[in-house]
């Protein structure tokens, strides 16, 4: 039997379907319809569509998919974005995927919607449901490029960075963190460096507008010099992917797959995607023979070099250490033309003024285009330039719809439609997407522009609730813009790190502030004159606690109450600085490059609740770290990440450290690892102690939560199974049972920040928390929705119902935080709550005294059915108490006086597994201890 390659198989199943395809009807309508943000490094970000079909549908030839702008429910109000056929999908997806996705690019920041239709021969399918999503667009300078990650010793390593600025002009290149003996070509961008010995080598380097450094874009990574100890960094696949004419290719993906010399299909294991530069990139994972496929949609698919069948294909053997360059020349693919509008109409006007939208729309054939216009009846286009113009005619509802079309003029069949609605007059709605305007800018005591910072609406705060706030970014030219989704009562605050914050006008608090009474449709402009702030360099050095050599590491600023962080990177002496404003608190941590330092907050603290703050008054020097250094310990972790039916599934898992100093316990991540394709994963050298084990990246469907023996995944640190690791031996059967994402959705957007409190009460100074696993968890104890809080301590879920849930925040270390929420959207898109956490406290329950007045002991620990108390020497009257992790009480006693002392037997068998404390309370005293239940 003649087996056929995926290439050959997909050109002759598109060749039969143009013979006509049999079915015995329509294909139903797509189903588990999922809009995601998928990070493209390099290119942003992109919008990831992913569908299935019922298993009782017929088959589908191609399928279409259809977007709107904005949380659209209206099916007539969306336009076809593009047709996808089914051969080429099942092309570019990996192996043993169900269902189908779609990688949309290129869009501007903003919400967006989408739904598919399923066609064959005998018929199109109904729409599927609706999916919305907010999408963020490129930063204003992004790298294009991604270094190699591996390198040999004694041999040159280069690195050619390139960047691009989205409104153009000269970029240069600026070294941040480099090796000693490291160059950097300021002008090419291009990274040279020869190491003399094997080992992990840090890299950062900035790229900046020549005429703005101020716009700017920072990359770091890390390259593995010789053998490594970590399997996913064995070696690379490199190079570009060119057309015939020179022109990169900007889109697809370099396929290695394992040669097999008995023919067959190739088992393909690693695969890099194509970015718009055509430069490719492939971490594999393993020693192999490999060869080169590629595939995408705008050109033929081959193996190195143009050819068509794996037996014939060039074969790599490959070494870990390998970095190898292999550049595709390929044949573009004869494309059908098409047209997309390159504007965006007006969607409000003044109805007394005659409506123009002179659009605009682009062939990709160069071709010249025509317009026309279907509704409203009375309205006009130029079908040469596409000027639409328009006398509103009042009606009740004040909307008027529109449709109009671009088409070749050498083929009308060649088609694109633009469809939106204008409303005319005052808006009779409370709760609009586009309500009011705020224009203005913000200019210090001199009149020059202010170039950085934010603007921000805020309501006035209602029970106890902080108001919602619609916040505009000051441009270069100190100018903003803020467009909220309702109207109402609004008071304005300007922020920024070169200006001492107000709120308008010259207040320093919200209770006096000037208030701006606001209806729909309004167009306010409110111009902030500031006081600069003083500025002053803060520095210090990084170097290794062994040996005081210096350590290369990027350096975090925190300010209290802020969602920012400064960066700075040490040079080749370890020595760092920042510029910071005056006045402001911060505290600072460094991050060590490299895995061979533990990281460290200032002074000498391990987390930000013990790290000492630094009051920025004068310049600062000698904010030094002395980062303890890793040993090396033959140990480790081993296990499995669990799916559906106990399969396993790929994700990136962490090991965390339980440590107590004194009252407070801290949680340290000692190793991470990502998983291979069937969800195995070892951590090994791991510092001997008691360990909770977390999958901290798991596929889509899937929550995080950690490893609880014999049960599912948890999401509290504090429910977790702990391990005790050793100096030596690899504890294998740590087997994560995933739980699924399957509460109540919806197509909403639930978004906040978490905080780190400072001085431990409540409101007061309180640092953005980065790495916090936050989750929502509906009435029937499903997980809706899940997010993980970046740098600035925010997060955001998209999908998200209206109704009652438990809202769950965990880092490793910190409180659990558990709240009963309801979250009401009252017509707007998104819900914002924020959250304040606090070190785990050994004491954390009612009553925070922690004098010891009475002997406790306790057993069994941990229980089951029974929990036996003995207390020693009780000489007064108590009262013992047990609280859950919450510091709920769940049980009260009280003891009476015996200088024996007290004996007293508790039933467990009501309440639920997890981590609880005993309280023994007399007259002028507490004594704590903690217990375990287990089932």
């Amino acid at each position: 039997m003649t087996l056929l390659s995926r290439q050959t198989f997909a050109a002759l199943l598109i060749a039969l379907m143009s013979f006509g395809t049999l079915h015995a009807a329509a294909p139903d309508a797509p189903t588990d319809v999922r809009a995601t943000l998928m990070d493209m490094g390099i290119i942003g970000y992109g919008i990831h569509i992913s569908w299935n079909l019922p298993s009782s549908s017929d088959d589908a030839d191609y399928f279409s998919l259809y977007k709107a702008v904005g949380k659209e429910n209206d099916y007539s109000k969306f336009s076809k974005l593009k047709d996808l056929d089914v051969a080429l999908l099942d092309s570019l997806k990996s192996p043993n995927t169900a269902g189908w996705s779609w990688l949309v690019k290129g869009l501007p920041t903003g919400e967006y919607s989408f739904y598919l239709t399923a066609t064959n021969g005998d018929g199109t399918s109904g729409e599927s449901q609706i999916v919305t999503i907010f999408f963020r667009s490129l930063p204003p300078i992004h790298f294009t490029t991604q270094p190699p990650k591996v390198g040999k010793p004694n041999v040159e390593y280069v690195y050619d960075a390139d960047a691009q600025a989205l409104a153009g002009g000269v970029v240069k290149f600026e070294a941040l963190s480099l090796p000693q003996g490291a160059t950097l070509d300021e002008t090419t961008g291009v990274v040279k460096y020869t190491a003399t010995t094997k080992g992990s080598v840090g890299f950062a380097i900035k790229a900046y507008l020549e005429s703005d450094p101020s716009v700017s874009a920072v990359q770091q990574w890390s390259v593995m010099f010789g053998d490594s100890n970590v399997p996913n960094d064995c070696m690379v696949f490199y190079g570009t992917v060119k057309y015939e004419n020179g022109d990169p290719v900007p889109e697809g993906k370099i396929f290695a797959a394992e040669y097999t010399a008995a023919g067959g299909r190739p088992n393909v294991a690693f695969y890099g995607r194509i970015d718009q530069n055509g430069n490719y990139i492939i971490p594999v994972k393993k020693e192999a023979t490999f060869i080169l496929d590629a595939v995408g949609q705008t050109f033929e698919p081959e193996y190195y070099q143009d050819v068509t069948d794996p037996m014939n294909a060039t074969t790599f053997d490959v070494s870990c250490g390998d970095s190898i360059e292999v550049n595709f020349v390929v044949t573009k693919k004869a494309i059908k033309p098409s047209i997309r509008f390159t504007t965006t109409p007006p969607f409000k006007w003044d109805p007394n003024l005659e409506f123009e939208y002179d659009a605009d729309a682009v062939a990709t054939n160069n071709g010249a285009i025509k317009y026309s216009i279907q509704y409203p009846q009375s309205a006009t286009i130029d079908e040469t330039t596409g000027l639409v113009k328009y006398t509103y005619t009042p009606n009740s509802s004040g909307m008027v719809q529109f449709k109009i079309t671009a088409y070749l003029d050498s083929d009308p069949n060649v088609g694109a439609v633009q469809q939106w609605a204008v409303r005319f007059g005052p808006d009779s709605s409370n709760n609009r997407r586009e309500c009011v305007f705020f224009v203005g800018t913000v200019k210090d005591e001199n009149g020059n522009a202010i170039t950085e910072g934010i603007v921000y609406a805020q309501t006035p705060a209602s029970g106890g609730i902080l108001g919602q706030k619609f916040v505009g970014r000051i441009n270069q030219n100190g100018a903003y813009q803020i467009i909220t989704q309702k109207d109402g009562v609004f008071k304005l605050r300007a922020e920024g790190q070169t200006f001492v914050p107000e709120w308008y006008e010259d207040q320093t608090d919200m209770q006096n502030a000037t208030e701006f009474n606001t209806s729909c449709l309004d167009t306010i402009r409110v111009d902030f004159v500031v006081s600069p702030v003083t500025m002053h360099t803060v520095g210090g050095m990084v170097y290794a606690a062994d040996n005081n050599d210096p350590v290369q590491a990027k350096v975090y600023a925190y300010s209290t109450n802020s969602n920012a962080a400064n960066v700075a990177f040490t040079d080749n002496t370890g020595n760092w600085s920042m510029d910071l404003p005056e006045g402001k608190t911060f505290y600072f941590r460094a991050e060590p490059l490299t895995n061979d330092f533990y990281p460290e907050y200032y002074d000498n603290a391990s987390s930000p609740s013990q790290a000492t703050g630094v009051l920025i008054d004068a310049p600062k020097t000698g904010i030094d770290f002395s980062l303890e250094r890793k040993q090396v310990y033959q140990n480790g972790l081993s296990g499995t990440l669990l799916g559906d039916n106990n399969t396993g599934v790929p994700g990136v898992v962490a090991a965390y450290k339980i440590e107590a100093r004194g009252s407070i316990l801290y949680l340290r991540m000692m190793g991470k690892t990502v998983t291979d394709s069937s969800g195995n994963f070892t951590i090994s050298n791991l510092e001997p102690g008691d360990y909770v084990v977390r999958a901290i990246l798991v596929p889509q469907g899937y929550a995080p939560g950690y490893y609880k023996e014999n049960a599912e995944a948890v999401m509290l640190w504090q429910d977790a199974t702990q391990i005790a690791v050793s100096n030596s031996g690899v504890i294998s059967g740590i087997d994560i049972q995933l739980r699924k994402v399957n509460g109540i959705r919806g197509n909403h957007r639930f978004h906040g920040v978490v905080r780190l409190r400072i001085n431990g009460a409540q409101g007061g100074d309180a640092i953005p928390m980065e790495g916090v696993f936050v989750q929502l968890v509906d009435n029937d104890n499903n997980i809706s929705g899940h997010a993980q809080t970046d740098a600035a301590g925010e997060f955001s879920m998209e999908g998200i119902a209206a109704g009652s849930y438990t809202l769950v925040a965990d880092l490793p270390g910190y409180e659990a935080y558990l709240e009963e929420i309801s979250i009401d959207f009252s017509g707007n898109d998104s819900f914002q709550r924020d959250i304040e956490m606090g070190a785990q406290s050994t004491t954390s329950v009612d009553d925070p005294a922690a004098v010891s007045a009475f002997n406790l002991s306790l057993y069994p620990n941990p229980a089951t059915d029974i929990v036996n108390i003995n207390i020693a020497g009780l000489k007064e009257m108590a009262t013992l108490r047990v609280f859950n992790r919450l510091g709920a009480e769940v049980y009260s006693q009280e003891l009476q006086v015996s200088q024996s002392g007290e004996n007293v037997s508790f039933n467990t068998a009501d309440l639920p597994a997890g981590t609880y404390y005993l309280s023994v309370t007399g007259a002028n005293s507490t004594t704590v201890t903690m217990f375990n239940i287990v089932r």
